[in-house]
């Protein structure tokens, strides 16, 4: 009995001297045949062959023995890096047959899988993976490859409209905390930020604001949503009228502002009167100022 291993091209051979065990005649041999001398993967395991040997008087004998078949050549594994993307929600999956890079044996491959083959959020970036690949006959052999992990998917932006109040400098400032509405991102949120987010008196009423979210891995999305400011306290007029508020010539006004509460009522700003200091303000539906006068905020609504 003999053993043949085949080789990279999944073929082995023997020859009938490799079978013959001192066969022997008294008047001599003329020839030995194997009934078969060639093997491929098909014959992988035990084979029976015949031994026919010939004397010179052209007599014959046979004889069998098994030739066994083996593969013990490793396939080869071919590995390639590849790109992924995280979902929505943060995680991904691969399969064998993205990192193979055409992996063969002469007898055939049995399985090809990959490990890792599961990525989330805390793999962003470059992660080596092994693929192994298992013959027909039970041969492994191994590659790797980077699988570099991308997130490219933009959070979830939410926004709420908010009402606000002015102080009593006349003016508010709002944070993004105000305005988002539960803003979400599989891989977290780094930052929010809100613009505008500082309102005076010539932003009372409603004011339309971007709300910016930003992920850990730098994606943003954007929403919007109306920041209503209303007036601060009453304290923050000097002078306020159901009707008509008036400043006679050359009147100043240093600080808070000059309010009219009616729709039909009017700021009359007289000859070289001012109201012109920080913070101060006129507000009325109807608003005149004379010449020589000025009036450095001019808000054109009711007061509150």
């Amino acid at each position: 009995n003999v053993t043949v291993l085949l080789d990279a091209t999944g073929n082995g051979s023997t020859t009938a001297t490799a079978v013959n065990n001192g066969s022997s005649d008294a008047c001599g041999i003329a020839s030995k045949v194997l009934s078969k001398t060639l093997f491929t993967c098909a014959d992988v395991g035990a084979n029976t062959v015949t031994l026919t040997v010939t004397d010179i008087n052209a007599n014959v004998s046979t004889c069998s023995a098994t030739v066994t078949v083996k593969d013990l050549v490793a396939p080869a594994a071919l590995c390639k890096n590849i790109t992924v993307q995280l979902n929505t929600a943060g995680t991904i999956a691969i399969t064998a047959s993205q990192v193979n890079n055409g992996s063969s044996d002469a007898c055939g491959i049995k399985t090809i899988t990959i490990s890792p083959s599961t990525f989330t959020c805390a793999n962003i970036g470059a992660n080596t993976v092994v693929l192994t690949v298992t013959d027909n006959n039970n041969n492994v052999s191994t590659c790797s490859s980077t699988v570099t992990v991308q997130d490219l998917v933009a959070p979830v932006a939410l926004c709420k409209n908010i009402s606000v109040a002015l102080n009593a400098t006349g003016s508010v400032s709002i944070t993004a905390a105000q305005v988002n509405n539960g803003s979400t991102d599989a891989c977290g949120i780094q930052s929010t930020t809100v613009s505008p987010s500082v309102f005076n008196c010539t932003n009372t009423g409603t004011n339309t604001v971007t709300l910016s979210v930003k992920d850990v891995n730098g994606n943003i999305s954007t929403c919007t949503s109306v920041v209503t400011v209303t007036g601060g306290p009453l304290y923050n007029y000097v002078i306020l009228a159901a009707k008509e508020a008036e400043l006679e010539n050359r009147s100043y006004v240093y600080s808070g502002g000059v309010g009219v509460t009616t729709t039909s009522g009017r700021a009359d700003i007289e000859q070289y009167s001012t109201v012109t200091a920080a913070g101060t303000f006129v507000q009325s539906t109807h608003t005149y100022v004379s010449s020589g006068s000025s009036v450095t905020t001019q808000i054109n609504s009711v007061a509150v």
